[in-house]
């Protein structure tokens, strides 16, 4: 099938920008170089989705027609060697912060890796690029990864996951091509349509499932419902767990999570009943537990603590609710399962460990505020015990519960009230933290540290007491914001009876009518009249 058989059935161009251009002069001056005006050079995919969509976007792949991406970027390095004081000066003329270029990462041709293309990848005019050559793709039925061969601009456009990102704009006449004749279409209805017929494309490679789902979220399109209905199929889902590795399966969800809009991610992966295939395996011995999963609830719940930095992990923990509600001998599987689905990092593995092993303590501190009046220290020192991202645990408790809500007569849908007083819950607990600045108590130091604590009993061995005399003067400290190291040093030695200290340091009991505790004393008496 040849490219120019067959004109797209629509063209439109793109306004290049200052790098853009000059980069575009770059490529096609060395290909004149060459000598080689057979040799066509496009960049293709994502960029031209987004530059027709007014998207700012810096990352280039740049497809050559008879070349591979390692030979062409080697013979680039060579020019732009050749011509760095002239380019330099055009950069410098446009504005554009000039590097010097040291060459092309190349990633060959690896079986053990899945990797059977030669790209290479580098830096230049302030643009990532990633040159590769147009080709098509031969399967197998066992693997997703093709057999690689030299094709025409027309044949890689129709391997490709989506219609809108199967654009191409040809450098050397400022054109967008639309091979598949629906990409100009979809891309500006908001569709997310397969090249090719879905089911063939999907067990291909079916890690484009996810692609489809993750890029049709960042960009809020739909997908096409007879692509939606496709990923329903088991046959998919089966292919999903047995040709796709977990770590490719993890950098997509964790790329949906950075997405402005993860929650369209989520919501299309439990409509696809994506849900277990995803995030555990479909030999999973959890699905039995996890059967009568519902729907993702709780949209408004994790404003309240969302961040850049936890935003990962915050969805994480909304993938993972389910596993809340496991019985507790089935933690462990749970934590080792969830990391090993998506091949998360350790830090996510202790959060989820943490989730679980936290959850009856969350929830009886939660009632705890409910209930009555508790100390401001009682609550600050549970939430210490919970962690620095106790704030991510007591959404995972939520979504737990809402999970398993039973749906409405005639809805799928839990009832809004009963989720909301789910949430009002939880809140009071979030709530009384914030009030009582208790949000980054685990930050928290004692006000006297192990040697100063030593000094104020009298003793001068340290033992088993000291983490006891730590953990009640901090409990103590949270109670009495205001409160000195004098004071701290006096209340600390009115317990120390409590602290389990041993016999022989028990005996060397400082002098109550020295001056020092004397004023210790009556500082304690200020802050705290009711303690002694």
């Amino acid at each position: 099938m040849s490219s120019s058989k067959r004109a797209p059935s629509q063209a439109t161009t793109i306004d290049l920008l200052p790098a853009e251009e000059l980069l575009r002069d770059l490529l096609l001056e060395c290909r004149q170089q060459l000598a080689t005006p057979e040799l066509e050079v496009w960049i293709t995919g994502g960029w031209v989705r987004d530059r027709l969509m007014g998207i700012h976007c810096s990352d280039l792949d740049i497809a050559l027609s008879t070349m591979s991406g390692v030979q062409f970027g080697n013979l680039l390095t060579e020019f732009l060697e050749q011509n760095e004081a002239s380019y330099q000066q055009r950069a410098l003329d446009l504005g554009i912060e000039f590097k010097k270029f040291n060459g092309f990462h190349s990633t060959k041709k690896n079986l053990d890796k899945s990797k059977k293309l030669e790209t290479a990848v580098g830096r230049i005019f302030g643009l990532d690029l990633d040159l590769v050559n147009l080709r098509k793709e031969v399967y197998d039925d066992d693997c997703r990864t093709p057999e690689m061969e030299f094709n025409t601009a027309e044949e890689d456009a129709f391997r490709r996951d989506a219609t809108a990102n199967a654009l191409f704009f040809d450098l050397q006449n400022r054109k967008v091509a639309d091979f598949t004749r629906r990409g100009l279409d979809d891309l500006y209805a908001g569709i997310m349509r397969t090249p090719l017929e879905p089911r063939q494309t999907f067990l291909d490679d079916p890690l484009r499932v996810l692609r489809l789902i993750r890029i049709g979220s960042k960009l809020g399109f739909t997908l096409d419902p007879e692509a939606l209905s496709c990923i329903k199929e088991h046959e998919i889902h089966v292919a999903l767990d047995e040709k796709v590795s977990r770590e490719r399966v993890g950098i997509e969800v964790f790329k949906m999570m950075k997405n402005w809009n993860p929650e369209l991610s989520f919501s299309l992966i439990h409509e696809a009943n994506l849900y277990r295939t995803v995030f555990l395996s479909l030999r999973s011995p959890l699905h039995e537990p996890l059967r009568h999963l519902a729907q993702d609830p709780a949209r408004d719940f994790w404003a309240l603590m969302e961040s850049e930095k936890q935003k990962d992990m915050l969805w994480a923990m909304v993938a993972y609710a389910p596993l809340a509600e496991l019985d507790t001998k089935d933690h462990k599987l749970a934590v080792d399962e969830a990391i090993n689905a998506l091949k998360g990092t350790r830090q996510l593995y202790k959060l989820i460990e943490s989730s679980l092993g936290n959850l009856e303590s969350i929830r009886s501190t939660m009632e705890l505020v409910i209930g009555s009046t508790p100390s401001r220290g009682m609550i600050g020192m549970m939430i210490r015990k919970w962690g620095v991202f106790w704030g991510l645990q007591v959404l995972f408790s939520a979504l737990g519960e809402t999970v398993y809500l039973k749906p409405q007569p005639e809805s799928p849908d839990p009832n809004q009230e009963e989720i909301d007083k789910v949430l009002r819950r939880h809140e009071a607990l979030l709530s009384f933290a914030q009030k009582q600045r208790l949000n980054s108590v685990s930050s928290i130091r004692p006000i006297l540290d192990g040697n100063a604590i030593k000094k104020a009993l009298g003793v001068k061995q340290g033992g088993n007491f000291l983490a006891r005399a730590i953990e009640v003067l901090l409990e103590w400290q949270l109670d009495h914001e205001e409160a000195d190291e004098a004071a701290a040093e006096a209340w600390l030695l009115s317990q120390r009876d409590k602290l389990g200290l041993p016999i022989a340091e028990s005996k060397r009991i400082p002098r109550l009518d020295h001056p020092t505790h004397r004023v210790h004393l009556s500082s304690t008496l200020q802050v705290a009249p009711t303690i002694l």
